[in-house]
């Protein structure tokens, strides 16, 4: 089965912090074993595909991600 998540283009990070349910941590986790990658790597991945689809459904750039 394909993932919806292509593989890492290395480039320049910054470190955040961020916390998060016990359940979320275990399927950030369990994701990361299935497409052998970072949690880090899953979540800067969600994060520009949520902005994407809210320029798309707002025509324009938002500061909201996954907003409806």
């Amino acid at each position: 089965m394909p993932s919806y998540i292509p593989r890492r283009v290395k480039r320049a990070k910054q470190q955040i912090a961020v916390r998060l349910y016990e359940d979320q941590l275990a399927m950030l986790d369990s994701y990361g074993r299935f497409i052998d990658d970072s949690r880090d790597y899953i979540i800067s991945r969600h994060l520009s595909w949520c902005s994407r689809k809210t320029e798309n459904s707002h025509g324009a750039s938002s500061n909201a991600f996954c907003a409806r």
